[in-house]
């Protein structure tokens, strides 16, 4: 029936609609008779009388919520990156093979491949994890290629239903899960251009399933199922989303309700983790029932306890892994963590979970990417000073390389939505229609606020800069609140409007709202000073901070591509060996900040590229003697008996995001009195 709903609808020419789906509908409308016009209006009308019955306002707890995707316009190295992301794999995503060089969701995906691993679900898997990146990245962008086909993909889900409307392939297997990950594409094209016939068409999706959800991944669908509540008020759905949630916490899973409430260690694949904590705070969200929240933060917090590394993500060498500093994190990780703890952020309010979302996204993330976007790597590690095939300790030996794509494809989709979800999610909504700026970075923020047009230019080089200006447009005088955050990590912040300091600013780890009317062109200054922080880890190791930044050792590249038939041009795996010194110790006393020295330089090209951060810190260091590679070229983890050099010379430590290969987390020794100049 929605089929219908939607041509009449699209005949009309409403101005609110997807525009990659208009199309669809004024060919179907134009196809019908008047006659089928007046059986439409009917169905139309009993279609609205039904939802009419079951509708009713929908009870929110959270602080924040997000903001419409077409409200966010990134500038300056966001804005960069971005488009580097679209020249890159958004846009030659054959490149990294089966099953992102088929129709993806348009059709029927065959088995390719010999891949172990592969079930008939699993290529929709992964594809659904690109059209989602896909669809946020063409709304970031504007790009008519990435754009066209996001939305071709979400057009033919929603243009093939069964009979009974769900929605999807038919030839998956008992199991839903490729649907949560892929209607969240779905939601986004929404969020930019509400359609009523979108969460009509998810409504009947979820209300024709069986009533056996809750088995394994399955219950990620709680998600979508909540999402489509919101959007139409039927109760049946808030009532299946929590049946849903109950036969999962009948199960055996690791991370049912009793296990992310308690204080033991969690040990579960990453992703199946991320996904599933999630879902208690969700429902919070729907039902106000704070015991369910409480047990989501609870989780994440012993996540940070037992498995979280310098990089800002916990490790997860597929599972959740310790603390090893040569330990991986799977790339598919950075894009859920930081998904689900942004449920966190809106549900709570607290400003640490933006702190870690930034923390994960500056540092994993651009660390685990060539920075042209055409490669990236499956399982990526704080101390990599090797990047290449046969190296990586399990699974396939690849593993560890920049490639276009893996042995198990799904971080090649994945990968894609880690920065569309950090830029989507920097600007929110406070819950009494304010604007909150939750996450930094170059943007500009446009709104409405009690029917007036209003405009917020973010100027800044955050994460570099400690400054930041926000530039308030209005065309007449409008009263608002703006909130913004004061990270965790700075030290008496300060903000200003229109040169006059405020003096009730809250503390870190907090939110503080300017509650004013503003004018066109009020300026508000938000300064957060990032002071080094040695932070310490186990066996007399420590990493180095500054704000939201970790720092790597400044290693040479020796960068050979790696080129066969399978691959195509442009687009090989490389192998990265070093190419300068990186066997070193930290040398550092008690009070050891002090002893490190920031170099601040002028902005020169693309921030993230190595050699052209704008910020660097010198260190004094001593070169370990005995510390080597492995036999065959590998990476070597911290020496048991270093022999260290007498001298104390000085390193270059640089952005670990800029970086592909990294010492990160270092051992530490004692300082000597003999010191020479630069590491050689």
């Amino acid at each position: 029936m929605h089929q219908f709903v939607d041509a009449l609808k699209y005949e009309n020419e409403a101005p609110d609609v997807h525009p990659g789906l208009r199309d669809r509908h004024h060919r179907a409308a134009s196809a019908r008779s008047l006659s089928a016009k007046h059986l439409i209006t009917l169905i139309v009308s009993s279609t609205i009388a039904v939802l009419a019955a079951t509708t009713q306002a929908v009870p929110y707890h959270g602080v924040f919520t997000e903001a419409a995707p077409t409200s966010i316009q990134p500038q300056g190295w966001l804005a960069e990156i971005l488009h580097r992301q679209v020249t890159g794999l958004a846009t030659h995503h054959a490149a990294s093979g089966y099953p992102y060089d088929t129709c993806l969701w348009t059709g029927k995906i065959g088995k390719g491949g010999d891949s172990p691993y592969w079930k008939p679900w699993w290529p929709y898997e992964q594809t659904g994890y690109l059209v989602d990146g896909l669809e946020r990245l063409g709304l970031l962008t504007n790009d008519p290629q990435v754009s066209a086909e996001a939305a071709a993909n979400i057009r033919y889900i929603l243009d093939h239903p069964a009979a009974d409307g769900s929605l999807g392939p038919d030839h998956i297997g008992p199991t839903n899960w490729p649907h949560a990950v892929v209607f969240r594409a779905i939601e986004a094209a929404y969020a930019a251009h509400p359609d009523p016939a979108i969460p009509e068409a998810l409504r009947r999706h979820y209300l024709s399933r069986p009533a056996d959800y809750g088995i394994g991944r399955d219950v990620c669908n709680v998600e979508s199922i909540l999402w489509t509540y919101a959007h139409t008020g039927d109760e049946r759905l808030l009532t299946l989303a929590q049946r849903t949630y109950d036969n999962f916490n009948h199960t055996k899973a690791a991370t049912t309700l009793p296990s992310l409430a308690n204080a033991r260690k969690i040990v579960e694949h990453g992703v199946t983790f991320n996904e599933t904590a999630k879902l208690p705070a969700l429902l919070y969200l729907y039902t106000g029932d704070r015991a369910l929240l409480d047990a989501t933060v609870n989780a994440y917090e012993k996540i940070d306890r037992d498995h979280m590394l310098a990089s800002g993500m916990h490790s997860a060498e597929e599972r959740l892994d310790g603390q090893d500093a040569w330990g991986y994190t799977e790339v598919c990780d950075i894009s859920d963590y930081t998904w689900s703890v942004g449920y966190l952020l809106m549900s709570t309010g607290d400003a640490t979970w933006a702190d870690h979302i930034e923390r994960a996204v500056f540092n994993a993330g651009l660390g685990a990417i060539t920075k042209d976007f055409k490669a990236h790597q499956y399982f990526s590690s704080p101390n990599q000073v090797v990047a290449t095939n046969g190296i990586c300790k399990r699974y396939n030996p690849n593993r560890l390389a920049y490639r276009a794509g893996h042995d198990v494809q799904c971080c090649s989709g994945n990968v894609e939505r880690f920065l569309p979800n950090y830029a989507l999610r920097q600007w929110m909504q406070n819950a009494d229609g304010g604007v909150a700026a939750v996450m930094y970075g170059p943007s500009r923020f446009s709104t409405t606020i009690d029917g007036q047009a209003v405009t917020i230019d973010e100027q800044t080089d955050y994460p570099f800069s400690e400054t930041i200006t926000f530039v308030v447009h209005v065309a007449k005088p409008a009263a608002f609140g703006l909130s913004l955050r004061l990270p965790g990590w700075t030290k008496n912040p300060s903000v200003a409007v229109n040169d006059q300091p405020l003096t009730n600013a809250e503390q870190p780890g907090q939110f503080t709202t300017i509650r004013r009317t503003f004018n066109d062109g009020d300026k508000i200054v938000l300064k957060l000073p990032m002071p080094i922080v040695i932070h310490h880890w186990p066996h007399d190791t420590a990493s180095i901070e500054r704000g939201p930044l970790v720092f790597s050792l400044k290693i040479g590249e020796s960068a050979t591509p790696v080129q066969d038939a399978t691959m195509q041009p442009g687009f090989p795996a490389w192998d990265k060996r070093p190419a300068s010194p990186w066997n070193c110790a930290l040398a550092i006393s008690d009070g050891g900040s002090e002893q490190l020295q920031l170099v601040s330089k002028p902005t020169n090209g693309f921030p993230f590229d190595i050699g052209h951060s704008p910020i660097e810190l010198q260190a004094p260091a001593r070169v370990i003697t005995n510390w080597k590679l492995t036999d065959n070229g590998g990476n070597p983890g911290f020496p048991t008996s270093p022999q260290l050099a007498d001298e104390v010379e000085r390193v270059t430590l640089v952005p670990y995001g800029s970086t592909c290969l990294r010492l990160t987390v270092f051992p530490t020794v004692a300082p000597t009195e003999r010191t020479v100049g630069a590491m050689r």
